[in-house]
């Protein structure tokens, strides 16, 4: 549906906002494919936070009141500006010739980078790019797609050189898929 803003399951029906209209339809029958709206199905290797390795004095925090982290815990720690004096580096070695997605996942809050730098080492090539951790918690955050072959290793370090507390949670390396093989239930909706 172009435009869709808005979309809740209410007594059986489904009610969405696209334009300037407000439509609803009745859910009846069996869903032929349900799921997790919010979640995507986790492929390829999940490095959590406690298999990083790390330099200087990150501090592990699991409070209950941090529901968008992964797993039971994440690290941060304070930034600083110019060269990084922490890092934290989560390495895996890659079993199959082919392309992956590089992902990563932190929680939010209003006191987190705004530039957080992810430094992807996969083969020859080295590239950092950098993420906003004010947005986009709770999720798998796609930092780029790599080709790589059997034995190489793909590293993902985060430092601090960052204008906030850098979130240091848990990264993701998955065979590549193209976007035109995912789907949301929303987006499956025509009318």
């Amino acid at each position: 549906v172009d435009g869709l803003q808005q979309a809740e399951k209410q007594d059986g029906y489904i009610i969405f906002t696209a334009g300037s209209g407000t439509y609803s339809f009745q859910v009846t029958g069996e869903p032929l494919h349900t799921p997790d709206i919010g979640k995507e199905e986790e492929t390829g290797v999940v490095i959590d936070d406690d298999q990083a390795t790390y330099t200087n004095e990150w501090v592990y925090e699991t409070a209950s009141n941090h529901n968008d982290r992964y797993g039971d815990g994440f690290h941060y720690i304070g930034w600083v500006s110019g060269e990084p004096t922490a890092s934290a580096t989560y390495t895996t070695t890659i079993e199959e010739d082919g392309e992956y997605d590089v992902f990563a996942w932190w929680g939010v809050h209003s006191n987190r980078a705004t530039n957080t730098p992810y430094t992807i080492h996969c083969g020859n090539v080295t590239e950092t790019i950098r993420k906003n951790q004010e947005i986009n918690g709770g999720q798998w955050n796609l930092l780029g797609t790599y080709t790589a072959k059997a034995g190489d290793t793909i590293s993902i370090v985060i430092t601090n050189d960052a204008d906030e507390y850098v979130i240091a949670d848990a990264v993701r390396i998955a065979p590549h898929q193209d976007a035109d093989d995912t789907f949301t239930p929303l987006q499956q909706l025509q009318l």
